[in-house]
C-alpha cells in the first residue's frame, strides 16, 4: 500500500506500521511527527496539479533523504506526511530531530524553473 505520487507508505499501511511498532514489548520511547504542507493547494491552484505532484514528489524525496533507515514516512493526506521516529532516546532527541526536518524541508526547492519556498507546520506526539 503505497502514494503514487510519492512512494511513500499511504494512510492504511502506516498505522498499521505504527500498530505493529507500538505493541512490541522491547519498543520503549517512539515519536510520531504530523507535517502539513502549508499553501498546497494554492500551488496546485496558480501552477498546476503537475507542479503540485513535483512539490510532493520532491518533498518526499528530501524527506526521506534525511530520515534514518529504521523510520517510517507515510503520506497520510492531500498534504500530510507522518514520520514515525523509532528510536527516540528522549523528547529533547524528538525535538532536535523536528527542527532537522523542519530546517531542511523549509529550504528552497526547484520546480518547474522556479524556487518555491513551502512553509510547513509540524506536529509532535512522544
Amino acid at each position: 500500500m503505497q502514494d503514487d505520487s510519492t512512494r511513500l507508505s499511504d494512510r492504511q499501511e502506516f498505522f498499521l506500521k505504527l500498530d505493529n511498532i507500538i505493541s512490541r514489548p522491547e519498543q520503549t520511547k517512539v515519536a510520531c511527527l504530523i507535517i502539513h504542507i502549508n499553501g498546497l493547494k494554492r500551488i496546485n491552484s496558480a501552477m498546476g496539479y503537475q507542479c503540485g505532484d513535483s512539490v510532493l514528489k520532491a518533498f518526499s524525496s528530501r524527506l526521506m533523504s534525511i530520515l534514518n533507515p529504521h523510520d517510517i514516512a507515510a503520506r497520510i493526506g492531500d498534504s500530510k506526511f507522518a514520520v514515525l521516529l523509532t528510536h527516540v532516546m528522549n523528547s529533547g532527541h524528538a525535538t532536535l530531530a523536528a527542527n532537522k526536518i523542519l530546517t531542511i524541508l523549509e529550504q528552497p526547492f526547484s520546480i518547474s524553473e522556479q524556487n518555491l519556498k513551502l512553509k510547513v507546520t509540524m506536529g509532535i506526539a512522544l
